[in-house]
């Protein structure tokens, strides 16, 4: 991967975006969370279909590195990332109870059979004298069962499966906004320490020239041995900040590795994972009036709410149904004989029969009145969370939206800062070239130049995880 290289003397901030430009890539993010839905209903449809990435296969023993752009990332999460794996499995398998509740509303077809054979010592003594019962017995029937009228009870639990449905389909929107949250942080701590290798790199090269100049003046009886001394402790303390740099870069790689789910141990090979881009400046402007606006209505979190208090008033309604009659009907075409021999077929009477049967549980022990009031009671904590969850939104989104205020003025002040250290800079070592400077003060220039740097690259992560936040916020 091609790494630009940053000076000390000029600080470029890595390009900027227009407005209309960011509104596309917010747009791009949303179709992706929306694909990756609609991919959770095929995959509830043909539950043998995998979702997978689009790595090419590894053999065992083998090392593969893959550079990934913010995008990259995101895209491969959606196929790979465990969390989302598992969401999507749950819509599968409400999509199973769905169906299971639709079968309680449509007949049943069984097929019955049996034969009987009595002991003929037992067969003597119940006979007696005055009867005759059968010592052999077959019969088989096909019976077919339907039921009018429950209460309401199958209609009810039907609704309440589809509409957990459309629940479980909401969680899956948040713990997708959940998981591209997580994978912008953690990419953005990536290039944060990146750029902070870079500025530390940058740094140790320039202290080490300015080691070898002082050494050389110093053969040369320019300048005495303290300065020689003294750049030499300067680069040593120069190269701490930057193996914590390095060590930093290590962590957030491995951990965007867990966010998207690309594991060595499933691919038996050993996976390098690098990354490409760069923190940038975007452009970014929205009202905290609109924010929350936007908030109470798209957060996920809400609607999974919603969907679910909906389900809970049709538990309540299936519930109810047991203070009702319940009626069934059946039709049946059978077979009996009471010969068992190989002609049993042919003596065997055949007929069909149909019936109803009506029950009506009077008293259950209060049983029913139970179920209702923990039904009841279920959607009044539903409700109260969805109260709760509302009020956090708000509170999330008046504090990201503060986070993100104090970010943006924080970047404008760096970036003020980063010019004067570069000018500052440049002055010292102009004196010093001229013999009326000191080492002192360009090694104290230097260092203030690589503190106004990595605190604009600060400031650059923390703008860019703001906004990320504040979109995580109103559900964008």
């Amino acid at each position: 991967m091609k790494i630009a290289r940053w000076t000390l003397f000029i600080f470029i901030i890595g390009g900027s975006v227009s407005s209309q430009a960011y509104s596309i890539e917010t747009q791009s993010i949303q179709d992706k969370i929306n694909k990756t839905i609609h991919l959770a209903d095929e995959t509830a449809r043909d539950n043998h279909s995998e979702l997978i990435g689009e790595l090419p296969p590894l053999s065992t023993n083998q090392t593969s590195k893959y550079t990934f752009t913010l995008d990259d990332c995101i895209n491969f999460a959606l196929r790979n990332n465990n969390n989302i794996k598992i969401a999507k499995k749950n819509i599968v398998k409400q999509n199973a109870i769905q169906k299971v509740a639709l079968s309680q509303l449509l007949p049943s077809l069984t097929l019955n059979t049996s034969a009987t054979k009595i002991d003929d010592e037992m067969l003597k003594k119940i006979s007696g004298t005055n009867g005759r019962v059968t010592e052999n017995l077959w019969d088989a029937d096909a019976t077919i069962n339907q039921t009018l009228f429950a209460g309401g009870k199958n209609l009810a639990l039907l609704q309440k499966e589809n509409l957990m449905l459309d629940s479980l389909k909401k969680k899956l929107k948040w713990i997708v906004e959940d998981t591209i949250f997580n994978i912008k942080t953690i990419f953005y701590s990536a290039l944060l320490a990146r750029n902070r290798i870079e500025v530390q790199e940058q740094l140790v090269e320039l202290l080490s020239k300015e080691l070898i100049s002082e050494k050389n003046k110093f053969k040369a009886g320019v300048v005495p041995e303290f300065n020689v001394l003294r750049a030499e402790v300067a680069l040593a303390n120069s190269k701490v900040p930057l193996i914590r740099a390095q060590n930093s870069y290590r962590i957030t790689i491995e951990e965007l590795r867990q966010v998207l789910g690309l594991s060595d141990i499933e691919t038996e090979s050993q996976i390098l994972l690098d990354i490409k881009g760069e923190l940038k400046d975007k452009p970014y402007n929205i009202n905290l009036d609109k924010a929350l606006e936007i908030a109470q209505s798209n957060r996920a979190e809400l609607e999974e709410l919603y969907a679910a208090i909906a389900a809970q008033d049709k538990v309540i309604l299936a519930n109810r149904a047991g203070y009702l009659p319940k009626i069934n009907i059946f039709a049946s075409y059978g077979l009996a004989n009471k010969n068992l021999s190989h002609t049993f077929y042919d003596d065997a009477a055949a007929g069909w029969k149909v019936g109803a049967l009506a029950s009506w549980n009077l008293f259950d022990g209060f049983g029913t009145t139970a179920q209702v009031e923990q039904a009841i009671a279920d959607k009044n904590i539903l409700k109260t969370n969805k109260s709760n969850q509302q009020l956090t939104i708000e509170v999330e989104v008046r504090r990201a939206y503060s986070s993100f205020v104090e970010a943006k003025a924080l970047l404008e002040a760096s970036t003020k800062v980063t010019e004067q250290a570069e000018e500052s800079l440049r002055l010292a070592k102009a004196s010093k070239d001229a013999g009326v400077g000191i080492q002192l003060d360009v090694l104290q220039s230097q260092y203030d130049l690589t503190d106004a740097c990595n605190n604009k690259i600060s400031a650059l992560y923390d703008y860019n995880v703001a906004i990320a936040r504040l979109e995580r916020a109103v559900g964008k």
